[in-house]
């Protein structure tokens, strides 16, 4: 059975396309690298209201949490870190979720 996370990301008004640019450079990534990760899909939200920046949601889907752990320490997942830190992109702390499926389908 998988481990699936869900991460919602509220980044800076200022800071809303280096948070795009990060999360898709880490989305290649884990592409190309990750061999336990079967599913990173990035979205952005599209209703934010009131001027605040939109939501970033990354779904996530590994074999096991070996391969989450993998995740966490490779040397993109570190930089992102490291750049949210360092330039506070961030307006709130990361929402992670870990999940287990309880519906639904993904494609027909």
């Amino acid at each position: 059975m998988g481990f699936e996370v869900i991460a919602n990301i509220f980044p800076n008004a200022d800071k809303v396309d280096t948070v795009r640019s990060g999360l898709e450079s880490l989305a290649k990534a884990v592409h190309a690298n990750e061999k336990g990760c079967s599913r990173y899909q990035v979205y952005e939200q599209t209703n934010a209201e009131g001027g605040n920046p939109p939501q970033f949601v990354v779904v996530e889907e590994y074999d096991d949490k070996a391969a989450f752990g993998h995740h966490l320490s490779t040397q993109e997942f570190r930089d992102l870190g490291a750049a949210v830190q360092k330039e506070n992109l961030l307006a709130q702390p990361l929402d992670v979720k870990f999940c287990n499926k309880v519906g639904g389908f993904l494609s027909r």
